[in-house]
């Protein structure tokens, strides 16, 4: 999966994801309770989570559910998430 870190300067990080977490109610997922996630966090192979270079003010690469469904890739992030077993499809 293509990192989805983009400069200030526009510029897209060639690095890919290698590897995500989910954050929410639990520590673990299971499909039933998808709907907990509250966020998740990307790590990227080339800068790690971007820390410092701030999205919005933040410190690290997470994203909302919606703001992974609204880049078209929520699928894949939650594939990526160690702690999400039996992954579903997208959130509606």
């Amino acid at each position: 999966m293509q990192c989805p870190f983009v400069y200030a300067s526009g510029r897209r990080c060639a690095g890919t994801v290698r590897q995500a977490r989910a954050y929410g109610k639990h520590r673990f997922f299971e499909a039933g309770d998808i709907h907990d996630i509250k966020k998740v966090r990307l790590w990227c192979s080339e800068k790690d989570d971007h820390a410092g270079f701030g999205r919005e003010g933040k410190e690290r690469m997470e994203f909302y559910p919606d703001e992974l469904i609204g880049l078209g890739i929520y699928d894949e992030a939650i594939a990526f998430c160690e702690n999400v077993s039996d992954p579903p499809r997208q959130l509606t």
